[in-house]
């Protein structure tokens, strides 16, 4: 059974942001998340330079004073993410961020206290600091230049040591910086712990949005359509959802499954336009980085509240779009949307939604060689990984952008790429990344908003399975990104 039922809402007068990079306004700007990016994606982490198993201590290079830079670049920027973790809570360490060639830091704390400071910006949720790992959202911008450094400041005896793969004695203490650098007429809002009126105001929405997850992120609706069905897949079928040959966009995807036990097997098919193959194409475990429909995972765009999946992804199409559920079990299941959607053009800018599946196991590993999580040509942009199978928690991940024969992005863990540390047994849902215990299964998600990570020829993401890939298991997921080939 269908049922169509149009909303129409009236509009209300808003605070207009300038969604300058930078800013917390930028973070309210979720309407523009299909529009191509324009920028580069990078990122600085102690990744082990000699290609082993140590990705604790290493910098770019050690300046006088003992300290020890872990990011620099040129503008114009701005950091969307700072995860940071040490083996020993007892390690004092001090973070200086230097922006805009000025010799006195923006930032200047010890690394604890700017973590638990409560001031200006720095305010949950848009960081933590749970179970030895730190991350943080807090967007820093920069016009011209940005340095940050690691400066121990206690005696050297106080410190836990290890030894690099070249034998060289280093801090045990982990860091990933994750930036964007923009082209140099963008106009950057360089990060001050004095906000003007309009970023309190910015701040204080972002605020409630985080702490509203679940509910649509969108501040207005208007000239809504909702799409409501039941159907029933007996054994392994395949039934439609959703059809409409006009353009739109897909706000909002909620579905509930009678057993959820089988969602696993239940793959969400998505069609754009004239594709011949689905654009989406998970199992709904993949796609929602979660499965228990009895416990909440509460993320900004994905996951589970109140007994249903949802999905806040703007999913633009320019002539029609057709959702479907293809069941790969023989047990009977009963399935319930509701779809919100829009008839208005998008954008000639915004690339399609697309969901990939990645799965290798025992049976497909190769020692030696990293496993591929997404391989795919055009211009687009990935806004989050899920996993519903981690395998070995060692993995380094690799993301190859337009080709380069080094990775802009290298990482120093699983568990870290997902802003945990020191393994799988903290539990937590964040709005930007979680990590659920669904099922007696681990799932992970993270979410790479406003900082998606943009290409604008191709895009290789791999990831070793174990430290060398030398580790067996299963690594299953779905990468999610727009694209426009």
């Amino acid at each position: 059974m269908k049922l169509t039922t149009i909303i129409a809402v009236m509009l209300l007068p808003v605070t207009i942001f300038s969604s300058t990079p930078g800013s917390f306004s930028e973070m309210l700007d979720v309407g523009s998340l299909p529009q191509l990016k324009h920028w580069q994606s990078k990122q600085a982490s102690g990744y082990d330079r000699g290609d082993g198993f140590y990705d604790s201590g290493n910098f770019i290079r050690e300046e006088p004073g003992k300290r020890f830079v872990m990011m620099e670049a040129d503008g114009p920027g701005c950091i969307d993410r700072i995860w940071m973790t040490r083996k020993d809570l007892a390690d004092k360490f001090d973070i200086l961020v230097f922006i805009d060639n000025k010799e006195t830091p923006a930032i200047s704390m010890d690394m604890d206290e700017l973590w638990m400071c409560n001031k200006g910006p720095f305010v949950k949720p848009f960081l933590d600091y749970a179970d030895r790992a730190m991350f943080c959202y807090v967007p820093i911008g920069f016009q011209k230049s940005c340095k940050v450094l690691l400066h121990p400041t206690g005696p050297d005896s106080s410190y836990v040591y290890r030894k690099n793969s070249a034998g060289e004695q280093i801090y045990h203490v982990y860091y990933q910086i994750s930036y964007r650098v923009f082209d140099k007429e963008t106009q950057v809002k360089p990060f001050s712990w004095r906000m003007d009126e309009e970023e309190k105001i910015a701040l204080e929405k972002c605020n409630s949005l985080w702490n509203n997850v679940g509910n649509s992120p969108y501040n207005e609706q208007i000239d809504q359509e909702q799409e409501e069905i039941e159907i029933v897949l007996n054994g392994s079928s395949k039934q439609s959802l959703f059809k409409l040959n006009h353009a739109g966009t897909i706000q909002s995807l909620k579905l509930k499954v009678s057993d959820p036990k089988a969602a696993g097997d239940l793959w969400l098919q998505m069609t754009w336009d004239a594709q011949e193959m689905p654009a989406v194409n998970v199992p709904l475990t993949a796609y929602f980085g979660a499965q228990d429909l009895n416990k909440d995972a509460i993320a900004l765009w994905m996951g589970i509240s109140d007994g249903w999946y949802y999905s806040y992804y703007p999913m633009p199409f320019f002539s029609n779009a057709k959702i479907s559920i293809q069941s790969k079990t023989d047990v009977d299941v009963t399935v319930n949307a509701r779809i919100l959607y829009n008839k208005k053009s998008p954008n000639p800018d915004a690339g399609l939604f697309h969901a990939s599946r990645f799965y290798e196991d025992d049976n497909s590993l190769v020692a030696g060689q990293d496993y591929t999580l997404l391989n795919t040509q055009g211009h687009g942009h990935i806004v989050a990984v899920n996993m519903d199978h981690h395998g070995d928690m060692e993995g380094d991940d690799h993301f190859f952008i337009n080709g380069e024969d080094f990775p802009s992005i290298y990482g120093t863990g699983t568990e870290d790429f997902f802003n945990f540390a020191w393994g799988f047994g903290f539990k937590a849902s964040y709005p930007l990344h979680g990590l659920l215990d669904h099922f007696q299964n681990d799932f992970l998600y993270r979410i790479m908003i406003p900082g998606a990570i943009a290409f604008n020829k191709s895009i290789l993401i791999t990831c070793e399975h174990g430290s060398g890939s030398e580790a067996g298991g299963t690594y299953s997921g779905a990468v999610l990104y727009y694209l426009k080939k």
